[in-house]
């Protein structure tokens, strides 16, 4: 797999279909890890992906996004919206006072979604705290650059 992972695949080729699909997943894979390297969130890097190659189950892809590598070293807390960071995973699906879904439940918060929340929130049209997993890697940067303020 690891040879063939960089191997385009041709559709008329028929051998090694195990070891060709598992290469191309671990292609996919190798990818996704790198979107989210440059920021963008999990959901987003696995959308993006699935577009470019829709010959993979979709059933993959969700696999991606809901798959979360931090979840038990995470801490789940209410956050104030002007309290949230980048690396966090939005715990319940933010909602509009009218009731329209800004947000979704698994979201990694990023800077673009910090930046639309604080827009809502300043209008006063979405609750002032949310509920967030905080990935102990992330809790730890947090924690030492508060222990150092006085």
């Amino acid at each position: 797999m690891i040879e063939h992972q960089n191997r385009p695949v041709s559709p008329t080729e028929s051998e090694g279909g195990e070891m060709k699909t598992g290469a191309e997943i671990l292609r996919l894979i190798l990818e996704y890890e790198q979107l989210i390297r440059k920021g963008m969130s999990r959901t987003e890097s696995a959308h993006h992906l699935a577009m470019r190659n829709r010959n993979f189950s979709p059933k993959f892809f969700e696999a991606l996004v809901t798959l979360d590598p931090n979840a038990e070293d995470s801490e789940i807390r209410k956050c104030r919206i002007e309290e949230l960071i980048p690396g966090m995973i939005l715990q319940e699906e933010v909602r509009s006072t009218t009731g329209g879904l800004l947000v979704s439940r698994g979201q990694e918060i990023t800077p673009t979604v910090i930046f639309k929340l604080r827009n809502f929130h300043s209008r006063r049209t979405i609750a002032a705290e949310i509920t967030v997993a905080m990935p102990k890697t992330t809790l730890s940067f947090v924690k030492g650059a508060t222990q150092g303020k006085s």
